[in-house]
């Protein structure tokens, strides 16, 4: 569920982040300026609230990631989808 809300909360916020940039870009502002006009402070601020919860969805999936790491549990063998044991193998057999 964690991983999940992560992705949710990752793509949203790419989203959210970057088309109102390419909005503002069609509108004229010119990219690599720290200023900008008053009329595009309501697009720019709906792009740093996509930052923040793009920034969310990153916490989160690190946070998955140290704990994955640190829990120590194994990984289960799977014998593939249709029963086989391809995925087992540790290569692929030549051609």
């Amino acid at each position: 569920k964690r991983a999940q809300l992560a992705a949710f909360l990752y793509a949203i916020g790419v989203n959210r982040a970057f088309f109102p940039q390419i909005i503002l870009g069609t509108n004229g502002m010119p990219r690599g300026f720290p200023d900008f006009a008053r009329e595009m402070a309501g697009v720019q601020a709906v792009s740093a609230t996509g930052m923040l919860v793009l920034l969310a969805g990153l916490i989160l999936i690190a946070m998955n990631l140290v704990k994955s790491v640190l829990s120590g549990a194994e990984v289960e063998r799977s014998s593939g989808a249709d029963g086989s044991l391809v995925a087992s193998r540790p290569s692929a057999p030549p051609r």
